[in-house]
């Protein structure tokens, strides 16, 4: 017959091994038998958060708490179930409270630093990030958790260094490489951005996502029969994968394969209907089919916009400015390609003849 320390024990041994419901069972024997025993409550609130009840786990720990406030590790799991609600300032609280019982307590500082960044408080939410990398050198969410609060910032240096310390920590997966090349080709540094993300594609060579993402690295920087072969092994892992078909049609496109380009984004199109933007790609390949008449372009163009542009019709907004035909007018130009793009390239021409 076990005691209920030896309960606890083999509860929370069960617990680890992921059987939550005989756990939960265990834990559920202990409270009827001594129904405020802290550490009963605190572990059914964990197993109430492990499976998805994070309201459950609230009470839970917060009657474990009524009986012993002072455990640092029953305050910090309380935070990350408020922080499961959505409920981050009283997280960032919880957080503190464990923070006053146990100030070196890393990972309440890094769940501290997550729960404040989203309040938008990011430069609070770095610095406890920071805090939690110097007492835990090898902290690799907190390394990460900066990193893409840096780029929030639009402190790209900063965070692909925060990102660079993250993919030197053995990473479980690729999403700090991913980040990396990202603000990597983001700084402008694509054959670097390319560089450090190989070794991802080396580590994960069966992940869709990563080979699509090498392949948009390979895209950008203009390696297209790498970017085609990229996105093709995407294909092979996972032929549903959409973000990789759409690619691989824009990269074909871009090397000249209309054909093959349209048939790929039909493809995605049929996966995805309610993105607009594979029909926009398709009808800019269309374009450059040199047997396509004018009235099937034109026929193709009014499908795209009876589907995707005339639902948004109710959300256009009145004119509201001086109607007076004698007053002169200001004339603006707006595009998203005011950039390394043949609309910005000739841009300033426009402009300089511009009459005025």
């Amino acid at each position: 017959m076990m005691n209920i320390s030896q309960k606890l024990e083999f509860a929370v041994h069960r617990q680890r091994a992921g059987n939550l419901a005989e756990a939960e069972a265990i834990y559920n024997q202990i409270l009827a038998e001594q129904p405020n025993n802290p550490d009963a409550l605190h572990m059914l609130g964990i197993v109430a958060l492990q499976s998805g009840r994070a309201d459950m786990a609230v009470d839970l720990i917060r009657q474990a708490l009524a009986v012993n406030p002072n455990q640092p590790q029953f305050h910090h799991n309380l935070g990350l179930a408020l922080a499961a609600m959505g409920k981050f300032p009283e997280a960032a609280a919880a957080y503190e409270q464990c923070l006053l019982l146990q100030p070196t307590a890393a990972e309440a500082h890094f769940n501290l630093g997550n729960a404040l960044c989203a309040m938008g408080r990011r430069a609070d939410g770095i610095a406890q990030f920071r805090y939690a990398v110097s007492l835990r050198p090898d902290h690799l969410n907190s390394f990460f958790a900066m990193g893409r609060a840096l780029v929030e910032q639009g402190d790209l240096p900063g965070a692909i260094a925060s990102f660079r310390r993250a993919c030197d920590l053995n990473p479980p997966d690729y999403q700090p490489f991913d980040h990396l090349s990202n603000a990597l080709a983001a700084s402008g540094s694509v054959s670097e951005a390319l560089a450090v993300f190989r070794p991802a594609v080396l580590r994960w060579p069966k992940d869709a996502t990563v080979q699509n993402q090498f392949g948009l690295l390979l895209l950008i920087n203009e390696e297209l029969d790498e970017a085609i072969a990229a996105f093709r092994a995407a294909l092979e892992i996972d032929p549903n994968h959409y973000a990789a078909m759409n690619n691989l049609g824009h990269a074909l496109q871009n090397k000249g394969n209309i054909d093959e380009a349209i048939a790929f984004y039909e493809k995605a199109m049929k996966l995805r209907p309610d993105l607009s933007v594979t029909g926009s790609n398709r009808l800019m390949a269309l374009l450059m089919k040199p047997d396509m008449d004018a009235h099937e372009l034109l026929r193709e163009h009014t499908k795209w916009d009876e589907q995707y542009a005339r639902p948004l019709k109710r959300l256009i907004q009145l004119h509201t400015e001086n109607r007076d035909t004698d007053r002169r007018l200001r004339i603006g130009y707006v595009s998203p390609d005011f950039r390394d793009h043949v609309v910005g390239w000739n841009l300033l021409a426009l402009l300089s003849n511009h009459d005025r």
